[in-house]
């Protein structure tokens, strides 16, 4: 038993000490639940998100990309960037899901814990574009 914990450790402490990014990163390899960061729930849609990143970006000089998925328009993906060229490493995966209730909800990925943005204020910044989440 003390084995395995041991080796629990080490696979978390190694996650969290992750050195470089790994060339070809791909979103998938983010929604693993060591990349996970938190999750939000606010009221909002899809185009009042969308209004909020843009306005976040001429207030705070980061980027993003916004995809709807094709068959499900009740789900969404935004890569969240410090700036236009960062590479997926240095971004924040959204995972954002419209309710008929007017929620959203979003779940945050990042490679880094401490990277150049910090994932919780990326998710405020879905509902108040004046949060700027550079670290």
């Amino acid at each position: 038993m003390k084995k395995i914990v041991a080796v629990a450790m080490l696979g978390l402490l190694t996650a969290c000490a992750a050195g470089p990014a790994p060339e070809g990163l791909r979103e998938y390899d983010l929604r693993r639940d060591v990349f996970f960061r938190g999750d939000q729930k606010f009221s909002a849609s899809f185009a009042q998100v969308q209004q909020n990143l843009f306005q976040n970006r001429e207030n705070c000089g980061t980027d993003f990309e916004w995809r709807l998925e094709p068959q499900q328009v009740n789900y969404s993906t935004v890569i969240y960037k410090p700036k236009p060229d960062a590479p997926l490493a240095d971004s924040v995966l959204l995972d954002l899901t419209s309710y008929t209730n007017g929620n959203i909800t979003a779940k945050a990925y990042s490679y880094y814990v401490n990277g150049p943005l910090n994932a919780r204020q990326v998710l405020y910044a879905l509902a108040d574009p004046t949060i700027c989440p550079i670290n």
